[in-house]
């Protein structure tokens, strides 16, 4: 799948990938509270549900960073609606390399994004942004199962496979310099909240009758994506895991 068609066929969505607010909610409640001068990133972060939030539950500002900018347009224009846009800064670039002096960040925030780039890879380059006292919530997809059905197995080693369970991201999280302080694993709204705003944006296409060969592949996979889910629940999903750096 081109990139540019997974960017045309998640265009608008509030979710690209699984999540939900009252989750995002959840987890941040669950850290220590930080202060209204804060730093705060949200990296690879879409079209922003997860980022507005943020926004409204901080007394800080949020730096919202993506490589893609029609999702930082729609990130403004409901930020604007949620009342909260004058707390987001939106920056265009690589999420590997916000434009951040080092050690200059309290929390860096990334849902469903890290798959794009590595999660080891990912802790690599941001552990040098961070504060000393700073904290990293990442959600990532892993196996909740140490036997995979074959059909999930084989469709995820070539989309993903890199993907692991939660006891492997601890152990590559401890050997990048962190220490775990908490994983959730989603619950299945968070997939279905995804799913469905999903198979409508697909329904719209397709009754459109839009002619792109690489979107109706992206479509295609999509669907299989979905139809593997719908199949196999319950054999992987999503997790937030909580990290913060090592002091030594």
């Amino acid at each position: 799948m081109s990139e540019e068609a997974i960017f045309k066929l998640h265009e608008d969505l509030s979710n690209l990938g699984p999540g939900d607010n009252q989750i995002t909610l959840d987890i941040l409640k669950s850290l220590p509270p930080l202060n209204n001068e804060a730093l705060v990133l949200d990296l690879g972060c879409g079209t922003g549900r997860q980022t507005i939030v943020l926004a409204q539950n901080l007394p800080c500002n949020i730096k919202a960073v993506d490589l893609y900018q029609p999702y930082l347009d729609t990130l403004i224009n409901r930020a604007e609606k949620a009342g909260v846009k004058h707390k987001i800064e939106i920056f265009c670039g690589d999420m590997l390399k916000p434009n951040i002096a080092k050690e200059s960040v309290d929390l860096i925030w990334s849902e469903g994004a890290v798959f794009a780039v590595g999660f080891v890879n990912a802790l690599e380059n941001w552990r040098k942004l961070l504060k000393p006292s700073g904290m990293i919530v990442i959600s990532e997809a892993v196996w909740l199962t140490d036997n995979p059905p074959l059909e999930a197995k084989e469709y995820w080693q070539e989309s993903y496979p890199a993907m692991t369970n939660v006891k492997g991201l601890e152990a590559a999280a401890n050997q990048a310099g962190y220490i775990v302080k908490q994983t959730r694993i989603l619950p299945q709204q968070a997939w279905e909240n995804y799913y469905q705003e999903m198979g409508n944006r697909i329904i719209e296409i397709q009754k459109n009758e839009i002619q792109d060969q690489e979107l109706e592949e992206c479509i295609k996979q999509t669907m299989k994506e979905i139809d593997i889910y719908q199949k196999h629940i319950g054999t992987y999903g999503y997790t937030f895991i909580i990290l913060q750096i090592k002091n030594i």
